[in-house]
């Protein structure tokens, strides 16, 4: 099982190196740069934490053609007592189904905080708000791309920054699939 972890880490961890030094400064948090001034750093936490992936996800991320929608739907949705980086799947009838990536990491807890938010349509990012409102898409389905417990006060920053990081690095994947 440590090599199964360890194997995706490094590959989340190339994919956020491609990711932040290939992608125009818009699409990156500038406070990447300051918290983790060399991938190092990056490694370190990412191992210190180490968070359970999606098992079907290391698959996924190096299958040469893109997943279907079917797969998304089977990802987890137990947010319990969890931070997370999740996937939305929104479906609309006739139209090609769209994913958005996001993160659930409130201080006290965590993704169920976040995820109700969805149900409730508020504080919806702007794509989903968008596909939502605008064009009749619908959520049908919240699941977690990866999630550790919740962290301790003292980790919570640097923990919720590595979390970022691997959020643009998914977004940044996810967007690549489409072509």
């Amino acid at each position: 099982m440590y090599d199964e972890a360890t194997t995706i880490i490094k590959l989340m961890l190339l994919i956020a190196l491609v990711t932040i030094t290939t992608s125009h400064t818009r699409s990156r948090h500038p406070i990447f740069g300051v918290i983790f001034p060399c991938w190092i750093h990056v490694q370190e936490s990412l191992f210190s934490v180490l968070p359970a992936f999606d098992p079907g996800l290391f698959d996924v991320l190096r299958s040469p053609v893109p997943p279907t929608i079917a797969y998304f739907k089977t990802l987890s949705s137990d947010f319990t007592g969890k931070w997370v980086m999740y996937l939305l799947v929104l479906e609309k009838l006739g139209s090609t189904p769209a994913i958005y990536v996001g993160s659930g990491t409130d201080d006290t807890t965590g993704a169920p905080r976040r995820m109700p938010q969805y149900d409730k349509k508020e504080s919806l990012p702007t794509h989903v708000e968008t596909a939502i409102t605008h064009h009749g898409y619908r959520i049908t389905h919240k699941g977690i791309l990866c999630s550790i417990p919740m962290p301790g006060p003292a980790r919570v920053p640097l923990t919720r920054i590595l979390f970022l990081v691997l959020e643009t690095a998914s977004q940044f994947h996810a967007t690549s699939l489409r072509g």
